[in-house]
Formats: C-alpha cells, sequence, structure tokens
C-alpha cells in the first residue's frame, strides 16, 4: 500500500468526499447513497425505522479511518494521509505521532516518540495536489527531498527520540473535468471537493428519512452555470474564510450574475447542493439549451413511482416477488437489471394515482430474439401483468448490437387502476421462453 501513491490518492479523496461526507453530524445519522444530481441534498436515515443495508456498512467506517494512515514493512515507514493519528509498530521499538489541523492547515508535524538503534526509512507521500514543492524539516533543518520510492520523499538516519518532521503542503484550487462530458466540471481544493452551498430552496420537510425513495422525485432546482473561459475558472473564486474553508466565485453565475458560495462537501448538510458544474464562455452560454437537463424535469414531474431493478432496498420497498428471476448489473450503461425465464415472473408493488391515466414505462438495452441461461437458450417472448391482467406483450425489434437504451411506454387501461393506490405489476414467462433485461420500471401519469 505504501508504494502506490495514486491509490493513496483516491483512498483519500474517497475518505474526505464520500465516506465522510455521508455522515450527517448533528444527528450521527447516515445516507444509503450520495447523490451527484446537480441541485439535489443529501437523504440521512432515521434512528428507528431506517436501517438500510448500506447503513451497516456506513457505521463501521469510522472504526476503519485509522488504516492506511501508515504502512511499515522491515526498517519502512510510509506516512501516507495527512491525520492527527499515532503509530506504533508492532515487533520493532518504533513510535510516530502526527500532529495536524489538514485540511484546515497545510502544515503537519511528525515526532519520533520511540525508535531503535539502527538506520529505518521514513517515506512521506507527495500527493498529487500540492500546488508547489513539498518542503521537509528536521528538527528546523529544510531537507533535500529524496525518493527512494516513487511519489514519497524519503529520509534514512538513525533516529532519536523527539526528533521532529514538519511538512509542508502547499495546497491549492484545481479542477475536475467530467469523463463523460467536458463542460462538467468539480472544483477541488488539495484532495477536498468544494460543493456549491445553494440554500434550501423547494427542501423538502426533512431530509431524515424512514423511506429514502420518498423523495425520488422531489423537484429540483435550477442551478447556475458559469460563465466564464474555463481556463480563467479558478481565477475567478476566492478564499473568504480559512477557518472554514468557505470560498466565494465571482458574480459569474447565470442567470442572474450570481455570486456562488463553496465549502468543502463533506462540511455540506441538510441543504441543496452541486458537485459539478456547467462552465461555458459567453457565446456558448447565450445558444446553449441544457435538453437533458429539461427532459429530466419533465419525466420527475410525470413520475408517480419507479423501481430500479438489482438494487437491494428499491426492490425491497416495492414487495419484489419472483421465481426463476435473475439480476445482475450492466457496466456499460451503470445500471443494474433483472429478467425470468422458463415459466418464471418477477412483479413489483407500484403506486397509481386512482382517477388519472397511467402508463408503464419500462428500460430496454440489448435485443436479440433469445438468450442463453444456465446452459439451456430460452426465446425472448414474454407478457406484462397490471393485477393479473395482460397490457401488453413485448417485441424485441433491437438487434443485439444496439448498444443503447430504449424506453417503451405501455398505457395502461383506466379500469385497472381506477380507486386504486398501487397495484402489482408483473413480468410473465411462459416454458421455454426468457423475459428482457429490464433495467428500469417506471409508473408515469399519460
Amino acid at each position: 500500500m505504501g508504494t502506490k501513491n495514486e491509490y493513496i490518492d483516491f483512498y483519500e479523496r474517497a475518505l474526505y468526499n464520500h465516506i465522510l461526507a455521508s455522515q450527517d453530524p448533528d444527528t450521527g445519522m447516515k445516507t444509503y447513497f450520495v447523490s451527484t444530481q446537480p441541485g439535489h441534498f443529501k437523504v440521512y436515515c432515521s434512528a428507528e425505522n431506517s436501517f438500510w443495508c448500506c447503513t451497516g456498512t456506513g457505521m463501521e467506517n469510522p472504526a476503519r479511518y485509522t488504516r492506511g494512515i501508515y504502512y511499515h514493512h522491515d526498517n519502512n515507514l510510509f506516512v501516507n494521509l495527512f491525520i492527527a493519528s499515532t503509530f506504533k509498530a508492532s515487533h520493532l521499538p518504533i513510535a510516530i505521532k502526527q500532529e495536524t489541523e489538514f485540511p484546515k492547515s497545510s502544515q503537519s508535524v511528525l515526532t519520533i516518540e520511540e525508535t531503535s538503534n539502527e538506520e529505518w526509512n521514513l517515506h512521506i507521500r507527495v500527493p498529487y495536489w500540492i500546488k508547489e514543492e513539498m518542503r521537509v524539516y528536521v528538527n528546523n533543518q529544510e531537507e533535500e527531498a529524496r525518493s527512494a520510492t516513487p511519489g514519497f520523499i524519503s529520509l534514512k538516519r538513525k533516529w532519536k527520540k523527539g526528533d521532529k518532521i514538519t511538512l509542508h503542503l502547499p495546497m491549492g484550487l484545481h479542477s475536475y473535468v467530467a469523463k463523460d462530458d467536458q463542460r462538467k466540471i468539480g472544483i477541488m481544493y488539495g484532495p477536498l471537493v468544494l460543493a456549491g452551498a445553494l440554500g434550501r430552496e423547494q427542501f423538502p420537510d426533512s431530509d431524515i428519512l424512514d423511506n429514502h425513495l420518498s423523495l425520488n422525485n422531489h423537484p429540483l432546482i435550477d442551478v447556475p452555470t458559469l460563465v466564464t473561459d474555463p481556463k480563467d475558472l479558478l481565477n475567478k473564486i476566492s478564499l473568504v474564510d480559512h477557518n472554514t474553508l468557505t470560498f466565494e466565485a465571482e458574480k459569474i453565475g447565470q442567470p442572474g450574475n450570481q455570486s456562488v458560495k463553496l465549502i468543502p462537501f463533506y462540511q455540506l448538510h441538510h441543504e441543496r447542493y452541486t458537485l459539478y458544474w456547467d462552465v461555458m464562455d459567453e457565446h456558448t452560454y447565450e445558444h446553449f439549451v441544457d435538453e437533458e437537463n429539461i427532459a429530466l424535469q419533465k419525466l420527475r414531474e410525470r413520475t408517480v413511482d419507479e423501481v430500479q431493478p438489482n438494487e437491494q432496498q428499491p426492490e425491497v420497498e416495492h414487495n419484489l416477488l419472483k421465481s426463476n428471476s435473475n439480476s445482475g448489473y450492466l457496466n456499460v450503461i451503470q445500471r443494474g437489471w433483472r429478467d425470468c425465464y422458463n415459466g418464471g415472473y418477477f412483479s413489483y408493488q407500484l403506486k397509481v394515482l386512482e382517477n388519472e391515466p397511467m402508463a408503464l414505462r419500462v428500460m430496454y438495452f440489448e435485443g436479440g430474439t433469445g438468450v442463453h441461461v444456465d446452459g439451456s437458450w430460452y426465446k425472448r417472448q414474454f407478457s406484462i401483468e397490471v393485477d393479473g391482467e395482460v397490457i401488453v406483450e413485448p417485441e424485441f425489434t433491437k438487434g443485439i448490437e444496439d448498444e443503447e437504451t430504449y424506453i417503451e411506454e405501455y398505457p395502461i387501461p383506466l379500469a385497472l387502476t381506477e380507486g386504486k393506490q398501487s397495484v402489482e405489476v408483473k413480468f410473465v414467462t411462459k416454458e421455454d421462453h426468457a423475459s428482457g433485461r429490464i433495467y428500469e420500471v417506471r409508473m408515469v401519469k399519460i
């Protein structure tokens, strides 16, 4: 672990920006997942009635924070993370204390509290995010940076009890460009993601819930676009409070010439935020229409209920029943799926509006006329039922090579939803047949 600097960079980002950001410091409650939807907010479990599957992992995390700060092997001690802590070797008389207020301070002091009479190596990680050259002082004398291990400064000597190693870690702003959209940019300070603090407009009564799915389609808000030359973006942002690491951008938020506040994401709770900003110059902004967000907002307004197959909590909460059914995850589109075969089925209980026309919206991906399951070939032919009535027998017209998702909407006769608050939606196959893989099930208003 100590020799893989890029892994520690990732570990550090995950520690501050995901794990630490996932817990409400006021109540101790945890998130089920952390949304990156611009304008969203964190949703936390309640103390007594919503111990979701990922809550257990979340509750274990604090006990693991000490892992990875140091790594010791033979006569080599690696300092990987800048966190106030102590380390004592299990089989050698080596102990060290680290004192720091990082990330609020860019300095860390290491004190040798116990040492052997032999030479040993102290390796200090040089993170990718330092703005200038990292400087190291031993007992107030600056050391020349040497690297026996790539990505680390190495100090080899006979250490004495009380020796102090002072590290200066110059931090600065840098940007992160989304891999799938060069226009979407995240703003970072050292290893910290800076979130846009967007306030509590149209905020729910509470973000601590028994059922986190109840806010899946809560109204979003408009997130400002940062209108400036992307190359000049970081020059438009200034640190205004060292104690809280609060930053402020010039009035480049559009529309309305807004000034936006940015704080470390792990400090942001109980308000809306964005992690990724649309950044564009004035000419591009004048001609820009965010069709994806407009379409998403329209879909959210239509949605009454939805299920993401293969995700435990949504399926449990929608009363999944199944027989001869498989599920999995497809990295290509980053979604889970579920299907059934050979006389099998799967079903969900979905909410409806009792006096409004409804439609079932189903997402598919790959087509093809059949599928192999457990060594047998099954023709893709199935039906979809609502409360026991067949509403459609889908036909697959897409080929297996069509590598994109596609949506089908199936109107539901009003007689099947009238006077009801929910219905059973069931995907059913006959013997020697299989359903398509289903990647999303959504009940929508027509």
